[in-house]
């Protein structure tokens, strides 16, 4: 059987990942899909949210609320039901599969803050209605993959930042019953208990009034210098500071899973460098397997194919 090896201009086949159909059926469902993807129609939802939130922070004067409180709930009430109506479309666009439109979370997220507002227990209850209202500016996310990037590299970075709080935890439990031992009697305002204690240490994480208070510890005793300068130095830089790497590196990783899904969904997409690697080592093996079949071939050397290319 001729093995056909691959030449330098054989071109590499790049693997795509199949994307869904960029319209779907029914005149209905690709008019919704046409108007949710359009640029227009996402500024003006976007406009729509920072509105509402301007809305959020003019309530907060009283005398706004006296002279115009029933153009602000007129107003209200229009926002509402701007985002009822840009619901009702996005989910429109999926045609007869809608629950296609509950994979993804924010859409989640969206269909939940919307249908809150429109229930009737909650309407009649101020504070959750503006705690529903200010949860609109959430969504803002969704439209900004920068905030999104942001948002999901907190979420993954709670793993990894759970050990960093416990050991801080200890840091200042240790650290506020030493504090209690040394400064309990001539600090007691800070140091009178172990919660005054670790409420100061973790005052002194910020670098809030450090000076001052090293200087009153020294007045009290010589063993608050190092007491302050190694729980400064371990406490506000060696915690902090990787507590911050595990956020970076959540980033980083954020970042990549958002690139990821852009390409999943964007036809004709580059492929990544770890794509190219793995055409590059799957390339090689194909090659070693060829000129292995080459070398098992039982038939005669004047029967078998010679390559075009052996003179």
């Amino acid at each position: 059987m001729p093995v056909e090896t691959p030449t330098a201009d054989t071109p590499v086949q790049t693997p795509t990942t199949p994307t869904p159909p960029q319209t779907p059926s029914g005149p209905v469902s690709a008019w919704c899909h046409r108007v949710a993807e359009a640029r227009g129609f996402q500024l003006l939802s976007t406009g729509v949210i920072v509105f509402n939130a301007v809305l959020i922070g003019v309530e907060t004067y009283q005398h706004m609320i006296d002279r115009f409180g029933w153009l602000l709930r007129i107003l209200d009430e229009l926002c509402l039901a701007f985002f009822v109506i840009e619901l009702v479309i996005r989910l429109t666009a999926f045609g007869v599969r809608p629950w296609r439109f509950f994979r993804s979370g924010w859409n989640c997220f969206d269909f939940a803050v919307v249908a809150a507002g429109l229930l009737p227990g909650l309407r009649e209850n101020v504070t959750l209605l503006r705690l529903i209202r200010l949860a609109r500016i959430v969504r803002l996310v969704r439209v900004f993959p920068s905030l999104r990037v942001l948002l999901t590299a907190v979420v993954r970075s709670f793993p990894g930042a759970v050990g960093l709080v416990m050991v801080g935890v200890v840091v200042l439990y240790l650290y506020g019953v030493l504090g209690w031992i040394l400064f309990g009697r001539a600090m007691p305002d800070e140091y009178g208990t172990i919660g005054e204690a670790v409420l100061t240490l973790f005052f002194l994480l910020t670098m809030d009034n450090v000076g001052a208070t090293v200087r009153e510890g020294i007045d009290v005793t010589a063993l608050a210098l190092p007491y302050y300068v190694s729980f400064i130095l371990f406490g506000a830089f060696v915690l902090i500071n990787l507590l911050i790497g595990v956020v970076i590196t959540s980033m980083e990783e954020a970042r990549a899973l958002e690139d990821e899904a852009r390409q999943a969904t964007e036809p004709g997409s580059v492929p990544t460098e770890r794509e190219t690697v793995d055409l590059v080592e799957v390339q090689a093996k194909i090659l070693e397997l060829q000129a292995l079949v080459s070398r098992l071939d039982p038939s005669p050397p004047e029967i078998r194919q010679r390559d075009p290319r052996e003179k």
